[in-house]
């Protein structure tokens, strides 16, 4: 078995309003968003849905495995009725890929630079 290179550095947005913060790893992001999950007022599901996500013995291929093939990795989840994202993004330049798949726009009417 060859020895798994660690993901990192990474940056965390534990929730929509929350600003990133860096983790030299994504071991050590992983361990911090479990830990930072007390803090969210988050029903008794939503709670145990996303510790049973970020424990899993998965949850760092899941995360490695978007982080290099989109250069992101988000698990939506909600507090209440409000719609919230964990955000887990490489610190090495790379940007979020997820407009960039999207086809291009085949409308006519689509917005385009009037210059």
């Amino acid at each position: 078995m060859s020895a798994e290179l660690e993901f990192g550095p990474v940056e965390v947005q534990l929730c929509n309003s929350a600003k990133p913060v860096t983790f030299a790893h994504l071991t050590a992001a992983l361990a911090g968003v479990r830990e930072g999950l007390d803090l969210l007022p988050l029903s008794k599901t939503e709670h145990r849905w996303l510790l049973a996500t970020l424990t899993s013995s998965e949850a760092r291929a899941w995360a490695t495995e978007n982080l290099e093939g989109h250069g992101i990795w988000v698990v939506p989840y909600q507090i209440g009725a409000i719609a919230n994202e964990l955000i887990i993004r490489p610190m090495d330049g790379s940007s979020d890929k997820r407009e960039e798949e999207q086809p291009p726009s085949e409308d006519p009417g689509a917005l385009t630079d009037p210059r």
